[in-house]
């Protein structure tokens, strides 16, 4: 396949120059044009399968970006959102969200069972989301910097997961439930309570004792 026909596109005036032939589509505080797509552009990238849009004052998402059949990367980070787009569940080939900084509730039963790595970060979440509760074949999850108190033993049905990031939040204590992770090979614990007390480590530890295990 020729480069032309997977191009990467950080502007949309030149993504839609041709825009069947775009594959990456990133648009943040940097470019040149602060533009995001509208409904009636997100129609003509039918093969978009990345798309990232950084610190853009977006308002909301347009329904037609649900009808991008191909997408399986989409982050969006520090944007500005009136409302969640709600079509998300739409996206059934979506394998990678990043939602990181946005005014706005992950509803509850928001369900994209092929998720492979959500991060949902500085999102103001007070306990694990649904979503990655409901998405068995997570390897990579993130959610650092949220207020969540409680770990969920749910998060022991992940058996795929090998990365787990809950930094800076006010987490006392993990489920035993983790122990059932045989692919868990990275925990991030620092600034959590767990981290600042000794006895609560030397459990972490003991909990899992061949995962690699950050506490700063």
């Amino acid at each position: 396949m020729s480069v032309v026909a997977r191009r990467i596109c950080s502007s949309l005036t030149e993504a839609l120059d041709a825009p069947a032939s775009v594959r990456v589509l990133v648009i943040d505080y940097n470019s040149a044009e602060k533009t995001a797509p509208s409904g009636e552009h997100y129609e003509k990238f039918v093969n978009l399968e990345r798309l990232i849009l950084r610190g853009l004052r977006l308002g909301g998402l347009p329904p037609a970006l649900g009808r991008l059949r191909k997408l399986k990367h989409l982050e969006l980070f520090k944007c500005e959102l009136a409302r969640f787009p709600a079509f998300l569940g739409k996206l059934m080939k979506l394998e990678s969200l990043t939602l990181h900084g946005l005014d706005v509730r992950v509803p509850a039963g928001l369900q994209l069972p092929g998720l492979r790595r959500l991060h949902l970060v500085h999102m103001g979440l007070t306990k694990v989301s649904n979503v990655a509760l409901g998405a068995a074949r997570l390897y990579n999850l993130d959610l650092s910097h949220n207020d969540i108190r409680t770990a969920p033993p749910e998060l022991g049905k992940l058996v795929g997961l090998q990365f787990l990031n809950l930094m800076s939040n006010p987490l006392s204590e993990l489920p035993t439930e983790l122990a059932k992770l045989p692919k868990l090979r990275t925990l991030l614990l620092g600034g959590t309570s767990i981290a600042t007390r000794k006895a609560s480590r030397q459990a972490v530890t003991l909990l899992l004792p061949k995962v690699r295990v950050a506490w700063s």
